[in-house]
């Protein structure tokens, strides 16, 4: 199994965070329990293994700070948290409709 490349951007973000870690004594397997995630997961996404793409793992590596957190006031991305629909919304550019 070939693993996906690792930019160097996040390779040095996940770095940072197990730094954190190391440097406030505080244990990764005991971050992840506290927050109800899968060690598997929290250390994957440390080691560059789960790039955090969505769901969970995307969840995680957002409280490591490794990604920024979604803009909640965004329109688009507040139906998709909300699990709305997201019909009628538009993204600024105008509507051609097909002739």
């Amino acid at each position: 199994m070939q693993l996906a490349p690792i930019d160097d951007s996040r390779a040095v973000r996940c770095r940072f965070a197990r730094e954190r870690f190391e440097a406030l004594g505080i244990k990764i397997g005991d971050w992840a329990d506290q927050r109800g995630y899968k060690r598997e997961l929290v250390y994957g996404v440390l080691a560059g293994r789960i790039e955090g793409k969505r769901g969970i793992a995307h969840r995680i590596a957002v409280d490591l700070g490794i990604k920024p957190a979604p803009d909640t006031n965004d329109a688009l991305n507040r139906c998709l948290i909300d699990g709305k629909s997201i019909a009628g919304l538009t993204d600024g550019r105008e509507e051609h409709p097909m002739t």
